[in-house]
């Protein structure tokens, strides 16, 4: 053993005391700085809250659908996206209740109230849908808050249409908002939006979910058959190819790791929540 080490008096071969006290306490202050050490990065993980939320949580699945049906085919009196309107959420980078726009804050409420059963008619009716200008003012404020601008407006078959009722058309005599027209909704080979719900949080009195979505173009390949190319975005001016599929079953988000997310972000206000922004996040 090395002389600076040596725990025995070499004249009485005693135990040196000092010697033998001090490795005790070195080993004492390296076993309590570990364990001390481990109990503080402990610490610090359980400081960082988890405030994710399931995504098959009732209620994120109710705010998501409620606001963001622009790129499904509500089988409820299938409602069908015009041109201006399909998509709408993934058109831009960001939104707020100031921005969107007022079709699709239109839209909105009456898919609202169509699903609260405000707005349903009888099984087997297909008369047109009817509802006075004052619920629907009242409805919309309720889902994208009180400090919204809206003047009572009609749509046209650009923005939005029930397949055999036509498009919401506002009566300004009457006050009152109707579907009217035959237009009639047929498959066709348009492009196709798809979404899914990555995560949810819920912080305070705040609920985000996030999502993301790819475009499937069809086309045709070299022998005539139907095929889709699949892009990360609708926006003509920001969008990169990504992978051509033989079918749209065949399409599967966790074979893609680079499509575009977006975040939706909620606040509570009495005892509902209110959309208050859509952000491109990647």
């Amino acid at each position: 053993m090395d002389e600076d080490y040596n725990f025995y008096d070499e004249d009485i071969n005693q135990p040196n005391w000092p010697k033998v006290v001090i490795a005790l306490l070195l080993i004492v202050v390296a076993v309590a700085s570990y364990f001390g050490y481990q109990k503080f990065i402990k610490g610090k993980e359980k400081t960082v809250p988890d405030y994710s939320i399931s995504i098959t949580d009732p209620l994120v699945q109710e705010l998501y659908y409620r606001y963001n049906f622009f790129t499904e085919t509500v089988t409820d009196f299938t409602l069908r996206m015009g041109s201006h309107l399909y998509g709408y959420y993934y058109l831009d980078s960001e939104y707020t209740p100031k921005t969107i726009s007022p079709e699709a804050m239109l839209v909105t409420t009456f898919q609202e109230l169509f699903n609260n059963q405000t707005l349903r008619n009888k099984e087997g009716d297909t008369s047109p849908l009817e509802i006075d200008g004052e619920t629907v003012r009242k409805t919309m404020k309720e889902l994208f808050g009180e400090d919204i601008v809206y003047e009572d407006q009609s749509l046209t078959e650009d923005d939005a249409y029930y397949c055999d009722r036509g498009t919401i058309v506002y009566h300004a005599d009457t006050d009152m908002y109707q579907t009217e027209g035959d237009t009639l909704c047929s498959t066709t080979n348009t492009p196709i939006i798809k979404t899914k719900i990555k995560s949810a949080e819920k912080k305070d009195d705040t609920i985000t979910i996030v999502d993301e979505m790819a475009y499937l173009v069809p086309t045709r390949d070299e022998d005539g058959a139907m095929q889709y190319e699949v892009y990360d975005s609708i926006d003509t001016n920001d969008l990169t190819y990504v992978d051509t599929v033989s079918t749209i079953s065949e399409f599967a988000f966790y074979n893609y790791n680079h499509l575009h997310q977006y975040q939706y972000t909620f606040k509570k206000n009495g005892e509902e929540y209110q959309l208050t922004k859509v952000e491109r996040i990647k």
